[in-house]
């Protein structure tokens, strides 16, 4: 497979490459000598990256969605915050929306998903409308939808390769410095230029994406294990419990959903559950010594979820308003640090039901795809909420990123033109699959005929990654 392939046609130059080599690294040490102007250090770096963008094109735009997603730092701007990743993230959807495909079944019906879901948040916004509600509803409805959006425009302009790409680097420059911080505190937990939690989350996503993501599309060769260590290191370091228990569960959730019940299978669903039993009996064993001491960060998000509980129990059908705490009315003074809990209060029951019906929903197209890279981001969707039953779920980029990969594994990539003509004139010769064919009937020709120059080895790890996942025997 060409480079041109892979990244796109003057996607990411040898000068883009070594701008991003050496200005992440600059920045990064600039916020860490200074971190009073850690602001102005990320600012200065994103107006660069926004210059470089529009010099480009706005394909760029969609790309670097991705990446930023690790730039969680909030900017105070014109008496309001807004996150750098939110602000990419903004402008990575409006670059998106004029090259959707409506038309694909799978985006239609997550955006049919999301919009369900953000009607029945509105009702909760009108019960109990405040401008922080406001602000709330479009950051949820920017970071699902917007999301989405991203990831379907980088399937179909065949740009998703280096967006991941570049958001594993990024990851590894956060895991350096989350490793070194560790080691400079006498292995306190790291704060890389970001809260312990936001980073040990995109780490923990950053390692399923390294070390489970089809080789054709993150092809890291040799640098696979490495790099999936180096994450591995860099979240430990963070010392973030709900991103650890993410990540074993999103790993099951992929060996049990790939469809091949071999050897690596049982042993990733044997050695993540004997870490989650592990896990599960350190953090029971902290709980109740915290319980004990009425103090701790467990005790304190316990008292938080019983408080958003009570206060779900004033209205049961449709909560009492989207971030009600910050009326002052009610004994909870923030996010109870659990999604379901957090849902119940603020939309009631019928908002559960609605996120429930969402997520399923979306879950069932990833599962229907039946490609390595849709069990990818049903394993990615599973980790964040697992993680947000013991975090706040609706954070910038890390909630953006598992909707981004969802996106793109349930949008059907568009033919090349020259494969498309050749698809089309063979299509009367080749209107059924050939013999073993691993491409189910009805697909596009493309899907079934590749040039010689192309066409993997049978067995071979892209051919595996291209056709969808075998069946269960």
């Amino acid at each position: 497979m060409s480079s041109a392939t892979v990244t796109g046609p003057g996607l990411l130059s040898r000068h883009t490459l070594l701008a991003l080599a050496l200005g992440v690294p600059l920045v990064s040490v600039l916020a860490l000598l200074a971190p009073e102007h850690a602001d102005l250090a990320i600012g200065i770096a994103a107006s660069a990256l926004v210059a470089a963008l529009l010099v480009r094109g706005t394909p760029l735009f969609i790309v670097a969605a991705v990446p930023a997603v690790w730039l969680g730092e909030i900017v105070r701007l014109a008496g309001g915050a807004l996150s750098t990743a939110d602000a990419f993230l903004i402008v990575g959807t409006l670059a998106a929306l004029p090259r959707l495909e409506m038309r694909d079944r799978g985006v239609r019906s997550a955006l049919l998903l999301i919009a369900g879901f953000e009607a029945v948040q509105l009702v909760a916004l009108v019960h109990s409308l405040t401008p922080y509600a406001g602000q709330e509803w479009l950051h949820r409805l920017l970071l699902l939808g917007g999301g989405l959006m991203i990831g379907a425009a980088l399937t179909l302009s065949g740009r998703l390769a280096a967006a991941l790409r570049l958001f594993i680097a990024g990851g590894v420059v956060i895991a350096l410095l989350s490793i070194a911080f560790a080691a400079a505190t006498r292995f306190a937990p790291a704060y890389p230029l970001l809260n312990k939690n936001y980073a040990g989350d995109l780490l923990a996503a950053a390692v399923l994406l390294a070390l489970l993501a089809p080789r054709e599309v993150v092809a890291l060769g040799r640098l696979r294990v490495p790099a999936v260590l180096l994450l591995a290191a860099g979240l430990a370091a963070t010392q973030s419990r709900g991103a650890v228990l993410g990540l074993g569960c999103g790993v099951v959730v992929y060996a049990l959903f790939r469809r091949r019940f071999d050897a690596l299978s049982v042993l990733l669903v044997l050695g993540t559950v004997v870490g989650i039993g592990l896990f599960a009996v350190l953090f029971s064993g902290q709980a109740a010594v915290e319980q004990q001491q009425q103090f701790g960060a467990l005790f304190y998000r316990q008292q938080d979820v019983q408080q958003a509980m009570d206060a779900w129990q004033l209205s049961p059908l449709i909560g009492v308003g989207i971030r009600f705490w910050e009326s002052g009315l009610y004994a909870l003074q923030g996010d109870p640090h659990n999604v379901l809990a957090l849902t119940l209060a603020e939309s009631g029951l019928i908002g559960v039901l609605a996120f429930v019906v969402m997520l399923a929903g979306v879950a069932a197209l990833c599962i229907r795809a039946r490609t390595q890279i849709a069990v990818l981001a049903l394993a990615l969707l599973a980790a964040r909420f697992v993680h947000g039953l013991f975090d706040i779920y609706w954070v910038h980029g890390s909630l953006a990123l598992p909707w981004i990969v969802a996106g793109a594994a349930i949008t059907r990539p568009r033919p090349s033109p020259a494969r498309a003509s050749a698809g089309a004139t063979d299509a009367a010769a080749h209107s059924r699959p050939r013999h073993g064919s691993s491409v189910p009937a009805g697909w596009p020709p493309d899907a079934r005929h590749t040039d010689a120059h192309e066409r993997a080895p049978r067995g071979s790890a892209s051919a595996a990654a291209r056709g969808p996942l075998p069946q269960a025997r």
